[in-house]
């Protein structure tokens, strides 16, 4: 529902099928078949369509099965232009145009009943709309670019479960059949926090945002309610340690750098007895890999994630040359 999804939608139009509409043009590799419709119904040749001005339909076979139906005012795209499931009459999508702008797009289910809608209110804000599998409204959203205005929930019974009013409030977001997906809290149009959930509906994920992007600790759970994982993130980049859980108990404390696997990975028995040290650089295995033992401790060598020996890490970290 963000922005580059109608960019998106904008650009693959544009470059698929720009070229049906003259003789000069070359088509698309993905088109096996067109045929050429004039605005009285008539089918005519390609060379008459550019010639009588470019008005009706290009009716396209892409190479996937799906059949694309566009309509023309004097060359531009006006009116509607649909996409066909796969080898099926039912329509999967349909672009609106007003002449050559992209004003409305509408996503269907395979039964061909809508599923989400996005309108262009005015230069700056759209709306958006979606329907549960069987019919009945699950939300309608107003945007206005990347920010959240204002938005109202619903169950699959069709009663107002959460709303956003001017950029603040709770989003609950469920699947086509009404099982709830996440819980979103909002303020000033921007997400805050997003709440995901296991299929019994505990939490799975719980994860903060700053000006949109994961900022704090993010915080993973098994479906049966203990922990599996806690995230450090800052301004969209996983940095700092990640703790990793087995049956609500600690088995590794992981350092990451910029996305990437930086530093001493510790793992751990008990919750606390370390049995593990493992080095890491720019996410790959780099320097030794210790494994303690009651009375014993095993020494492996890695250099960026090849299994080296310690003599062979020695030369590479001096410059020398291995086979």
């Amino acid at each position: 529902m963000k922005n580059w999804l109608w960019k998106i939608s904008t650009v693959v139009t544009a470059t698929l099928l720009t070229s049906c509409a003259g003789n000069t043009a070359h088509k698309s590799k993905e088109v096996v078949q067109e045929t050429y419709i004039h605005k009285y119904g008539i089918t005519v040749t390609e060379e008459d369509w550019d010639r009588r001005g470019r008005d009706g339909q290009i009716v396209s076979t892409l190479r996937d099965g799906v059949t694309l139906t566009r309509s023309y005012s004097g060359g531009n795209l006006d009116g509607n232009t649909t996409y066909s499931f796969p080898h099926s009459q039912i329509i999967q999508k349909t672009e609106t145009y007003n002449r050559g702008q992209l004003v409305r797009i509408v996503t269907n289910f395979s039964s061909g009943s809508p599923m989400k809608e996005e309108s262009n209110l005015n230069a700056a804000q759209k709306e958006v709309r979606t329907w549960y599998e069987q019919g009945t409204p699950k939300s309608v959203e107003t945007w206005e670019g990347k920010k959240l205005l204002s938005g109202e929930y619903f169950t699959l019974d069709n009663q107002t479960e959460a709303t956003i009013k001017m950029g603040s409030g709770t989003r609950i977001q469920r699947d086509a059949f009404g099982q709830r997906t996440s819980e979103d809290e909002f303020h000033d149009g921007q997400i805050a926090k997003s709440t995901t959930f296991h299929l019994n509906g505990t939490p799975k994920e719980i994860t903060p945002y700053e000006n949109g992007v994961i900022h704090g600790m993010k915080k993973l759970y098994t479906p049966g309610g203990e922990p599996e994982a806690t995230e450090q993130w800052h301004q969209g980049t996983q940095v700092g340690l990640t703790t990793l859980y087995q049956n609500g108990e600690k088995i590794a404390e992981v350092p990451y750098q910029n996305n990437k696997k930086q530093g001493t990975e510790l793992r751990f028995k008990n919750g606390s007895l370390v049995v593990q040290e493992i080095n890491w650089r720019n996410n790959s295995k780099h320097g030794p890999t210790k494994t303690f033992f009651e009375n014993d401790t095993k020494t492996t060598w890695f250099y960026d994630g090849r299994l080296v020996s310690k003599i062979e890490f020695e030369g590479l970290s001096r410059g020398e040359q291995y086979r």
